[in-house]
């Protein structure tokens, strides 16, 4: 009955995470989620680190066993390979996921960059995962190496090739997990002081040790809770004093480091990110170590499941506070997760993930015997027939498939219903009127009053490119009784293109001083169904011409169609197109090869760039006056 209602939870869960998977692939992530150029990192890159670190395990169990020679712990390590194994593989998916381009994936095999640690922690992934692959391969050959003899020749030639296969497996996760770690070592500007160290990557490597140790307990009461399988508690709670040891170990190299850096006094700021910090430290990581001292706490099931549990929880956190929520608050920007966002994390591990566990449980020997435990009980019951109808009762396997699809297309449909419209359409940019520019001489162009000020020098650019006659090089276009007019005039959107064909204004010009029915003049009756494709030009009745013209000559915009004019591009997109290109041509003129990049009319710290610099002052005084 627990399996059950577990899996049908479980379904229902994955086919509303497919559901938001296939909006995510369909309209992108700026649609999907809450992340930005600002926050690119958000709850999933948390919760793939911890769902790597969860799967330390892996390596843990396996250099106890064959490294250590601990013989009592040799039958966990298929549990923890089997961990591992799917801890990676999810990783794997969930950086597919993540990226804005899944489909170059492959490039880190092909294009090495010696310089990056990311390029490492692709590789030790790769090699990593298909260790684990291997290591848990016999576990499925032993189930079919009678009916084939090439399933048995692969399990002899695995057997023989363990030990060096496992040895390079606990260094490629060394290696990753430490590396993993590297990635925020190079990025103290964006993560808080009692989140950041130059050894974090020492940090990650224990911490992954400890949530390892965690995960084999948590998983092994969750097995038995499910499937009733016998547990060895003496085991279990040996791991439990050495997972004790090892959260110990974390919590003194992390407060040693805060000492020797000096940064102590972080410790009593009021701080979004020192709450995290002593939320993570205290109930999920000290409280629990001190209880694993007693013995009582660990000869109880229940207590040392909790325990362990607690430590999980807590390690994710740091997962996801050092890769998530501690980068946010230097920004001075605000991000949560969307719901889809949620929704597709929720799916890929504890969906998906969760239900592979239980079908691999369930059909191959993960759990192996133990022969000072009574093992009777460890398998399913067969299913009970029921004696007047002669039907299997719900035990059946088409009972259970009937059950679970219905679960899945219920999760599915109410993900489907409840998408937002950006989900399913894509996304779209808000309307955002546009003002026109402060000041003279010098503009400061904030069209949308962001706070994001771009200083434009405008009587120096008159001047260098001819006075009064270089107007017209950017105010491409005058409206009728205009010399020159602004570009906020037509661009009148941040964003979006705006129309600026006005049809009424039109028809009432041509009736007050042409006298003449308007729709035929631009309308004739020849070019077919009246629309904007089927008009004459706008130059073709004499209409604009000379002083009445819409684009002046000299100017550097150039319009798809002179003829007709529709709409006007985004004011942003209207800076850029108008600026960019000239400073490029002004480049090797004046021999800066950048004069084209942002930074050269972007070079007054915006909003997001203020509240960075503020904070790292901030965080510097604070460190002076703790350390003096």
């Amino acid at each position: 009955m627990r399996v059950r209602v577990v899996k049908t939870i479980l379904w229902a869960v994955v086919g509303a995470a497919l559901v938001a998977l296939a909006a995510r692939f369909a309209t992108g992530l700026g649609a999907t989620t809450n992340l930005s150029d600002v926050t690119p990192w958000g709850l999933w890159i948390g919760l793939k680190l911890a769902g790597v670190a969860f799967a330390a395990g892996g390596f843990t169990i396996a250099a106890v066993v064959y490294i250590f020679r601990l013989e009592p712990y040799h039958l966990l390590a298929r549990r923890a390979v089997l961990l591992g194994f799917l801890g990676y593989t999810f990783f794997v998916v969930s950086l597919i996921v993540d990226l804005g381009i899944p489909w170059n994936i492959w490039r880190p095999v092909v294009f090495w960059n010696l310089h990056s640690p990311l390029f490492e922690v692709a590789w030790c992934v790769m090699l990593y995962l298909t260790v684990l692959a291997l290591e848990f391969a016999p576990v499925v050959l032993e189930k079919h190496r009678e009916q084939s003899r090439l399933c048995d020749l692969c399990l002899g030639f695995l057997r023989r090739v363990a030990i060096p296969l496992v040895v390079f497996g606990i260094a490629l996760s060394v290696l990753h997990q430490s590396s993993l770690g590297t990635l925020f070592a190079i990025m103290p500007h964006r993560l808080h002081p009692l989140f950041y160290t130059p050894i974090i990557n020492v940090q990650f490597f224990v911490s992954c040790v400890a949530m390892g140790l965690a995960a084999v307990i948590v998983e092994s009461y969750i097995a038995n809770f499910l499937y009733r399988r016998k547990v060895n508690d003496r085991q279990l709670q040996h791991l439990g004093r050495f997972l004790a040891l090892v959260v110990w170990l974390f919590m003194a190299i992390r407060l040693v480091d805060l000492v020797v850096r000096g940064d102590v006094a972080y410790l009593i700021e009021r701080s979004w990110s020192g709450a995290l910090f002593w939320f993570e430290m205290v109930p999920l990581l000290l409280v629990p170590s001190l209880l694993l001292q007693w013995r009582r706490v660990r000869e109880n099931r229940t207590l040392l499941g909790l325990v362990a549990l607690a430590v999980v929880v807590g390690f994710v956190l740091n997962r996801v506070s050092v890769a998530g929520l501690a980068t946010i608050a230097p920004t001075g920007t605000t991000y949560f997760p969307s719901a889809l966002e949620l929704l597709m994390s929720l799916g890929l591990v504890p969906g998906i993930a969760v239900l592979m566990w239980m079908f691999l449980v369930e059909h191959y020997e993960v759990w192996q015997p133990e022969p000072e435990l009574d093992d009777r009980d460890t398998r399913f019951s067969p299913p009970e027939r029921d004696r007047v109808s002669g039907v299997f009762r719900d035990g059946s396997v088409l009972g259970g498939f009937k059950r679970y699809s219905l679960a899945f297309v219920f999760g599915a449909a109410v993900a489907f219903g409840l998408l937002p419209r950006a989900a399913l359409f894509g996304a779209s940019a808000v309307p955002e009127a546009v003002s026109r520019p402060r000041g003279r001489d010098v503009l400061l162009i904030d069209g949308d009053r962001a706070g994001e000020v771009v200083r434009f020098p405008h009587r120096k650019h008159e001047d260098k490119l001819g006075g009064e006659e270089s107007c017209r090089v950017c105010h491409h276009m005058a409206l009728p009784l205009d010399e020159d007019t602004p570009c906020w005039s037509c661009h009148r959107d941040m964003w979006s293109p705006t129309s600026i064909f006005d049809h009424d204004g039109h028809v009432r010009t041509i009736e007050e001083r042409e006298h003449r029915k308007p729709c035929v003049v631009c309308h004739p009756p020849q070019a077919g169904p009246r629309s904007a494709e089927t008009t004459v030009g706008c130059t073709a009745e004499g209409c604009h011409r000379h002083e009445l013209a819409i684009n002046r000559e000299g100017s550097r915009i150039e319009p798809e169609d002179p003829e007709r004019y529709r709409a006007a591009a985004g004011y942003m997109d209207a800076m850029h197109n108008l600026c960019i290109p000239c400073h490029k041509e002004r480049a090797a003129e004046l021999e800066r090869p950048h004069h084209g990049d942002c930074a050269t009319c972007h070079h007054e710290a915006g909003k997001v760039q203020m509240a960075i610099l503020a904070r790292q002052r901030q965080s510097h005084e604070l460190a002076t006056r703790g350390g003096g």
